[in-house]
């Protein structure tokens, strides 16, 4: 289900990855971030490149209020890095990065379907 974005204060697809990588880029990313518009998704070069899709995201940032939006911008640059940051040897140390979801099997297998394509374990 696409978001509604009748809305002219918010942002196209393009324009919400654009945001997302100024702020990438704003907190210390020298990689190149490329956007696959296709995929709708942000990634760098290589075998081992971070990757992070954009859709979820982009309908959070659609419904949200117009003071949660930027919170939800901050927290996709923050994951951005995540795989980056070595594991803290204290809960309370990761304590506020902890959020919870609930996933589909769905959605578990068809990100594992997706990575045997582009030749990655899962």
């Amino acid at each position: 289900m696409e978001p509604s974005n009748k809305n002219p204060s918010l942002p196209g697809k393009d324009e919400f990855a654009q945001r997302i990588v100024e702020g990438i880029r704003q907190a210390g990313e020298t990689a190149d971030v490329l956007y696959d518009d296709g995929q709708f998704r942000l990634h760098t070069d290589g075998d081992d490149g971070t990757q992070v899709f954009l859709e979820n995201g982009y309908r959070e940032f659609c419904e949200a209020s117009a003071d949660a939006r930027e919170q939800i911008v901050r927290r996709f640059v923050r994951n951005w890095f995540a795989g980056a940051r070595e594991l803290p040897e204290e809960f309370e140390d990761v304590r506020p990065d902890l959020l919870p979801v609930v996933r589909s099997r769905a959605y578990i297998e068809l990100n594992a379907l997706r990575m045997r394509a582009q030749g990655q374990s899962s």
